[in-house]
């Protein structure tokens, strides 16, 4: 248990210094804003297995501009007082000034594990995806590896009747790192430090209003597009 709670502290160090670092590099670019809706389904068949659905749109400039569709689901296994393991399929729709100009298919592996630390709740969470595009009638792909943590810092109660309505403040980063994208002039890819509030309406049904800044590699070294991200998540579980 302490050996666990030092690599947390590890990974967390390393996590928030890395995105944080790139603020510091040569050249930023700001992009435009952006805003996503998404939703979150979790469909729990027993005490171990587990259906995950989730879908959301994306736009660009206040909504004017589309920028992308996903639709994802996955099937996931929760071990008794360990990981939850999955894999999964997600189909993107890519929009570019506008336009559809294409698609992505994504098959994807994830672990997630959460623990105490002192009196926060952290969560991390390891994803390898095989993305394969076809983007104005041309065909690539890659392997992309991303790690994500987030800490529940603080949590309020809304109800002194019924502890499960409550605003939970959640932080967090995410790496993204590339395999394959002959593009981008290193294997970052990208990083997204999240900020959090999220409402729970009762146990199973949330809603949060998440601040994403999120930090982009260009085709040029040292040169990256930076973009605030506002995005609106839904989160139902469901049991049979």
């Amino acid at each position: 248990m302490h050996m666990s709670r030092h690599f947390s502290k590890i990974f967390i160090l390393i996590s928030f210094c890395y995105g944080l670092n790139l603020s510091a590099q040569n050249e930023i670019n700001e992009r435009p804003g952006q805003q996503w809706v998404q939703y979150y389904g979790e469909a729990k068949l027993d005490n171990n297995w587990l259906i995950f659905v989730d879908g959301g749109f994306r736009w660009q400039n206040n909504f004017l501009l589309k920028s992308q569709f996903l639709v994802r689901t996955a099937i996931g296994y929760a071990f008794e007082n360990g990981p939850t393991v999955s894999a999964g399929y997600a189909y993107l729709g890519i929009y570019r000034s506008d336009l559809f100009s294409g698609h992505e298919d994504r098959t994807y592996q994830e672990i997630k594990y959460g623990h105490h630390l002192g009196k926060l709740k952290v969560n991390h969470r390891v994803r390898i995806e095989q993305r394969f595009f076809n983007i104005n009638n041309t065909k690539t792909n890659d392997v992309r590896f991303r790690y994500g943590i987030n800490v529940k810092v603080l949590s309020f109660p809304l109800s002194k009747t019924n502890e499960a309505i409550k605003v939970d403040l959640n932080v967090g980063n995410e790496l993204f790192f590339v395999a394959g994208n002959e593009q981008l002039p290193t294997p970052f890819s990208k990083n997204r430090f999240i900020i959090s509030p999220q409402l729970y309406v009762n146990k199973d049904l949330s809603f949060a209003l998440t601040w994403n800044r999120q930090f982009e590699a260009s085709v040029r070294e040292n040169i990256y597009n930076v973009s605030n991200v506002f995005w609106l998540q839904i989160r139902h579980k469901i049991a049979f």
